[in-house]
């Protein structure tokens, strides 16, 4: 559970130092203060957002993802309409994007409407691999290629957090966990991260990968008890959920339900659920 007490207190130093000239923030007259409601948002969106990811919006949404890898025009394509039009509904705007002020595109914004009607999104795809040699070039070695599926989980989130500057949705909580670590985090059903969890308006799980697939038949139904009661009560509440999954979920459609439970099969097949597929064969579907 993110703790953004100290992060906001050293913000507000900074921004009423810098912005207002005072030396002390409590000696603010405005009610709110802006200093301290523009340090909350971003100490949220430090905490939340992974470190690299913060800054992007969906104007640099480009398809390249690194130096070395790159979605294809098609899927890069796919993907980013998706991403807009979950944030902002009207893709006519997409193609006015270049000459659209920040200003225009936050009146456009429709993501307060798909969080309070819990549209859920999954982003999923395997990474290619790549053959390199080591620095001594003695020996090979295998890694994956960035694929952008945190990339895109980042821009969405950070639209997300935007909504806190908005006295409207002042109390709206967000959280960004890897799957590993959630799972832990969940599994006592009366604990104070998991009730957290479950009751709040935006959270992505982020790094979710195939090792329960292949997992003894114990430890999936472990998980699979866990996960299903734990989106069982977000889907009642009505949450807003990001899944990113770090393979092809469609690859292994049949056996996802064994492994993850029913209620993750039901965000997926949700006909409200906006599902991005990062694979090459997404622009085939």
């Amino acid at each position: 559970m993110t703790e953004i007490t100290n992060e906001k207190k050293r913000l507000l130093a900074f921004y009423a130092k810098r912005d207002c000239k005072l030396a002390d923030p409590n000696d603010c007259k405005n009610r709110p203060c802006t200093c301290a409601v523009v340090a909350e948002f971003r100490a949220i969106k430090n905490l939340i957002i992974p470190k690299d990811f913060r800054n992007f919006t969906i104007r640099d949404f480009h398809g390249r993802i690194s130096e070395n890898s790159r979605l294809s025009a098609d899927v890069a394509l796919r993907a980013k309409r998706q991403v807009f039009e979950y944030c902002w509904g009207d893709l006519k705007l997409l193609e006015r994007l270049p000459i659209l002020s920040d200003k225009q595109l936050e009146a456009a914004s429709v993501i307060s409407e798909r969080i309070k009607n819990g549209q859920n999104v999954i982003i999923h795809g395997g990474s290619k691999r790549q053959l390199s040699r080591s620095s001594d070039q003695k020996t090979n070695a295998v890694t994956e290629l960035p694929l952008g599926r945190t990339f895109i989980a980042s821009i969405l989130t950070n639209e997300a957090i935007k909504l806190r500057l908005d006295n409207e949705f002042r109390n709206f909580s967000y959280e960004w966990i890897e799957f590993a670590p959630f799972l832990q985090d969940i599994k006592d059903e009366s604990g104070e991260n998991r009730l957290h969890y479950e009751g709040c308006e935006w959270l992505v799980v982020d790094d979710i990968t195939n090792n329960l697939l292949g997992a003894s038949g114990a430890h999936k139904a472990f998980a699979h008890q866990i996960l299903d009661s734990f989106f069982a009560k977000r889907i009642r509440l009505n949450r807003a959920t990001v899944l990113v999954f770090k393979f092809d979920i469609q690859a292994h459609r049949l056996e996802m339900e064994s492994a993850f439970g029913p209620a993750i099969m039901k965000i997926i097949n949700d006909k409200k659920t906006f599902v991005i597929n990062l694979n090459d064969n997404a622009a085939k579907e």
